[in-house]
């Protein structure tokens, strides 16, 4: 009877303890949270052939949005936050704290752009809140596939932001060509083509 309490409440402790995990996968910010259920890592390559670091998007998501990929979209009604991160490697987000950068972005552990949605509709164009990330810091360690991703920003209006997700991430190759720009200068420049997932 003992060893059947035990191994029982052995059950409930690691329950538990992933009860917990789900439970830290959030954003919270001015008052407002919300669950972070999912998220996908986005791989660009060198934005510019004279960069030094690649482009890997990542965005993490409330569990009303849905990945459709036929369309290659994000549907549905819900949260979400992304980064337009830059890293050392071409096929992977290396761990290591990326910091918010105000020029674009052409150095590893950087990123230049992030933003937040909060109660979006898909199907809307302007629903919900909405805002830019102009500063701060994101977190990244990885153990085999499991990532554990740490936010501490701020957005355009002194909104502070902390995050925290760890689980798997969608790996979606987005890299192409691009295409030749004329600059101010008149010299051609590569440009990659990119979309907004909010």
């Amino acid at each position: 009877m003992l060893l059947t309490f035990m191994v029982m409440g052995g059950l409930f402790t690691s329950c538990s303890d992933e009860d917990d995990n789900a439970a830290d996968n959030k954003v919270t910010f001015d008052g407002k949270e919300f669950d972070l259920a999912w998220g996908l890592l986005e791989k660009y390559g060198r934005l510019d052939p004279l960069d030094n670091a690649y482009n890997i998007d990542l965005t993490l998501v409330s569990s009303g949005f849905n990945y459709d990929e036929t369309n290659d979209e994000i549907t549905g009604k819900g949260s979400g936050i992304y980064f337009e991160m830059f890293t050392e490697s071409p096929t992977e987000l290396l761990e290591g704290t990326y910091e918010y950068v105000v020029q674009d972005a052409t150095e590893p552990f950087t990123f230049d752009d992030g933003g937040l949605v909060y109660n979006y509709d898909s199907d809307q164009e302007e629903s919900g809140l909405e805002f830019s990330i102009k500063s701060g810091t994101v977190e990244v360690k990885k153990d085999g596939e499991t990532y554990e991703i740490t936010i501490k920003c701020t957005g355009e209006n002194g909104e502070i932001i902390s995050g925290y997700y760890k689980g798997t991430l969608m790996f979606i190759d987005q890299e192409d060509d691009g295409f030749e720009a004329v600059t101010n200068d008149g010299s051609l420049k590569t440009v990659k083509t990119k979309r907004s997932r909010f």
